[in-house]
């Protein structure tokens, strides 16, 4: 079985080498054109509307998207959190540490830490970031997606990667198309979902997948497939996202509550917050998770030892 930090590689490396989409794949402008906005509370509508106005505003935001994010629900780190050791080592040298530093600090970085032979040997932080700042993750929280699914797969929350999104998304049992969809498509961006893109208009699914208080809903009643699952790699947010709902199902857990639990905490990490689309409501899973740089360094070491944590298996072997 292909595991999920395996089939997170993809999403590196198939942009460029994708399959050809299949002869029946719609035009995905059409599609996108055709599809129609469920209906959604008054109140809903407005907030989603204040936040597309906000994400077009330039004179409110120089042109970069949303300024912040709110709601923001807490995702709990560790009790009595320490760093990770600090540690010399003379495999790196002095002017190679400041030469990196320093092709950091010139891009505008906002951290930078060197781990080796389990010791930090060096971090930076550069303007107003200290190494209690929670750093936006923006698409980082994507590979956030396949510790959390591999996460339930030890737990035996989720059966397999191969198991259908379906038996968690019960609303898609009888469209065939939808059924096609497996969890290992979540994480390698094969969903068969509308690609990502960039649209002006306030009825684009694009938009109301990532700005609506009620996303998750959306995406599910509303999201078109423009190719069937597994045939073709498309990148969109939309496609992660899902992981929230499915590992909120599996589970009987709140999404940041089991990344809290089940990852952050389990490395021992310090935790932070992420984006929920409406207090009580769902969270982000495919952007707009917010932790510290140490937070993040864990998440990579936990892959690098394949997925074992303090001599603890967390993830599925491989």
């Amino acid at each position: 079985m292909k595991h999920p930090l395996l089939s997170l590689l993809p999403i590196l490396t198939l942009a460029a080498c994708s399959e050809e989409a299949p002869e029946a794949r719609a035009d995905a402008a059409e599609v996108e054109e055709e599809a129609s906005a469920s209906l959604y509370s008054a109140e809903d509508e407005a907030g989603y509307m204040a936040r597309f106005n906000q994400l077009l505003d330039p004179a409110a935001q120089g042109g970069r998207g949303l300024g912040g994010y709110d709601p923001l629900e807490p995702v709990a780190g560790t009790d009595g959190y320490t760093p990770l050791p600090a540690g010399e080592t003379d495999l790196v040298t002095p002017e190679a540490i400041d030469a990196v530093d320093a092709y950091a600090g010139e891009r505008n970085s906002q951290a930078l830490i060197i781990w080796k032979d389990g010791k930090v040997i060096h971090n930076a932080y550069y303007g107003d970031t200290t190494p209690e700042t929670l750093i936006i993750s923006r698409s980082l929280a994507k590979p956030i997606t396949a510790l959390a699914i591999g996460r339930a797969l030890k737990l035996g929350k989720i059966e397999s990667l191969d198991q259908p999104v379906a038996d968690f998304i019960t609303e898609w049992k009888g469209d065939a198309q939808k059924e096609m969809m497996l969890v290992r498509h979540l994480l390698d961006q094969r969903s068969g979902f509308l690609p990502q893109g960039q649209s002006m208009d306030p009825e684009s699914p694009l938009n109301r997948a990532y700005l609506h208080p009620r996303h998750d809903e959306v995406i599910i009643n509303d999201m078109p497939l423009t190719y069937d699952p597994g045939t073709d790699y498309q990148y969109a947010n939309a496609t992660s996202e899902m992981v929230a709902p499915v590992i909120e199902r599996a589970t009987g857990m709140r999404y940041g509550t089991f990344v809290s639990q089940e990852v952050i905490q389990k490395l021992g990490g310090a935790g932070g917050q992420v984006w929920v689309n409406r207090e009580g409501g769902t969270a982000h899973a495919g952007c707009c998770i917010l932790l510290p740089a140490e937070d993040w360094l864990r998440m990579a070491i936990l892959v690098l030892q394949d997925g074992v944590w303090e001599g603890e298996q967390l993830l599925p072997e491989g």
